[in-house]
């Protein structure tokens, strides 16, 4: 007989790998149980919830699919579809449809971000002072009015109360408007289409706020126009008020009166091209690797041999004892010359070496260099040889 060898890890229920139980195979795919789930899942502060979950918070899925044997009564109150007994007659449904008629505001307050079904709304507090008026024999259209204006006396208490918190709250500090954090966010998402790095974030906005603050940012316009007066006027009535008019224009003389019109506008001046310009290191490279170059500006300039004018370049000092040495082994008048020529221009470099140059027959740089080298190692060679 052969010897097993995988261990089985789990048990499942009896029939399990026959087929599913009839009536509860749908259970953990129903809509309350995700819903559930998920609210466990988000309550514990750490997981940021779907888009499907902040839908069904407002828009709660329905309890249709239970299975009768598990609820106690099947006539569920809780149960909107499958309820005979919650059916709304057609009289409480012509009062709720005038109220909500007269007053739109009655009708979407409660219900206009969540649709919290269960908790009790404003039209449902109306329609049940209605009937508290009409057991009390007060007749339809005097019941609806006081019922509306009760609703509208709550609403200048809460207007009022809301408002006292938005002035505490603004005066505080601590707080912005919404209108306020709608900029906020216009400017972040902006700010993230451009794909600004954090420094030219912060340089944008010191640019902003100097410019704010300097008066630069905003222009304004000032149009005057000269009035012209008809003469279809004098021949009209005078009355007392125009009669006072003409007199209080003819005390300034034959000044013809002038309108001024102003327009400020915010000034067309705007850096992100210039720190696009700057991102891309005026090269077209968009690369940031979190840090800004430096670069050395004492260091002077050097030139190449394109161009053999300007001689103006760096020197090394074992160029110099090169030259020197060579020099005066070649020949004996050429030190002097060779001094004449660097007072005259500045130091030779490697580059250009006008001594070697002229030692060697107008040979290229390359080959001075080799020939000095050669020259340097038979120096030494001899001086150890001797």
């Amino acid at each position: 007989m052969l010897r097993r060898t995988v261990a089985k890890s789990y048990k499942i229920p009896k029939n399990m790998g026959v087929a599913p139980r009839y009536d509860t195979w749908n259970e953990k795919y129903e809509p309350w149980e995700h819903m559930r789930r998920m609210g466990r899942l988000v309550g514990t502060g750490f997981y940021i919830p779907p888009e499907w979950y902040n839908h069904f918070r407002m828009f709660p899925p329905l309890q249709h699919n239970f299975q009768q044997e598990k609820t106690l009564n099947p006539q569920n109150d809780s149960e909107p579809t499958q309820s005979d007994q919650s059916i709304m007659t057609a009289e409480r449904i012509a009062v709720r449809e005038e109220l909500a008629g007269r007053s739109r505001l009655l009708a979407s307050e409660g219900m206009r971000y969540y649709n919290i079904f269960w908790i009790r709304k404003p039209l449902d507090r109306m329609e049940k002072q209605y009937y508290d008026l009409k057991r009390q024999g007060v007749p339809h259209e005097t019941a609806i009015k006081r019922v509306l204006q009760s609703f509208y006396e709550e609403l200048t208490v809460k207007k009022r109360v809301s408002a006292i918190q938005a002035e505490e709250a603004k005066l505080s500090g601590k707080f912005i408007t919404m209108r306020e954090a709608t900029v906020v966010m216009q400017v972040l998402a902006q700010v993230h289409r451009e794909r600004l790095t954090p420094h030219q974030v912060g340089q944008l906005t010191k640019e902003q706020r100097a410019t704010a603050q300097g008066g630069d940012g905003l222009q304004v316009h000032v149009t005057s126009e000269v009035a012209k007066k008809e003469d279809s006027e004098a021949a009209g009535t005078v009355s007392a008020d125009s009669l006072a008019d003409f007199l209080a224009d003819a005390d300034d003389g034959s000044s013809t009166p002038m309108s001024y019109k102003t327009e400020v506008s915010e000034a067309a001046y705007d850096s992100v091209p210039q720190l696009r310009e700057t991102a891309a290191d005026h090269a077209g490279y968009d690369w940031y690797g979190g840090e800004t170059p430096l670069f050395d500006v004492s260091a002077a300039p050097t030139t190449t041999e394109a161009s053999p004018k300007s001689t103006t370049t760096t020197t090394s000092t074992n160029n110099n004892k090169n030259n020197n040495s060579n020099s005066a082994s070649s020949a004996k008048g050429a030190p002097t010359a060779a001094a004449d020529k660097s007072q005259g221009s500045p130091a030779p470099t490697r580059g250009n070496n006008n001594n070697n140059n002229n030692r060697e027959g107008g040979r290229g740089s390359r080959g001075v260099l080799r020939d000095t080298n050669r020259n340097n190692r038979n120096d030494r060679s001899g001086g150890r040889r001797r």
